[in-house]
């Protein structure tokens, strides 16, 4: 907020966006463009709040260390990410270890990966839906989805 009603040249001020930054991500969105741009500015951020991420600009939001670092803190970060960083097995493997719903922001082409699948489904059988449908019919698989719930065949 207090970026929004100051000056345009505290707006440009590096320490000043930052500490904004560190209370509230949406403060980068008032931010100048180089400040945006500015990988070690945006990696602190969203070390202290991860969805700054999407202020970020694109060529960062396809930064693989900064997307690792904001997923680190919140897996929620990954669908702020860019395309390519979203088909990234690493990334997408470090959001699907803290919840299995990142299974679903990630690339098709890692929804037939029977590691990262079988991490999201460990966690909830609801993740079959974001599966491909070549390992819906992993009967392993299935087991550990039925073990759960026996909705899981429906």
């Amino acid at each position: 907020q207090v970026l929004l009603h100051s000056r345009a040249e505290i707006c440009c001020d590096r320490e000043v966006v930052l500490e904004a930054a560190k209370q509230d991500p949406d403060a980068l969105a008032l931010a100048d463009k180089a400040l945006r741009e500015d990988r070690g500015l945006i990696l602190e951020a969203v070390g202290h709040h991860p969805l700054a991420l999407r202020h970020a600009d694109s060529r960062l939001r396809g930064d693989r260390e900064v997307v690792i670092e904001a997923v680190r803190h919140s897996w929620r970060a990954l669908r702020e990410a860019s395309r390519e960083i979203r088909a990234d097995r690493q990334v997408v493997y470090a959001a699907v270890q803290q919840c299995w719903q990142a299974l679903g922001l990630a690339d098709g082409t890692l929804r037939t990966d029977l590691d990262l699948v079988w991490c999201a489904v460990s966690q909830s059988w609801r993740a079959l839906q974001f599966a491909a449908q070549s390992l819906r019919c992993d009967r392993d698989l299935m087991l550990l989805a039925i073990q759960q719930t026996p909705q899981a065949l429906q």
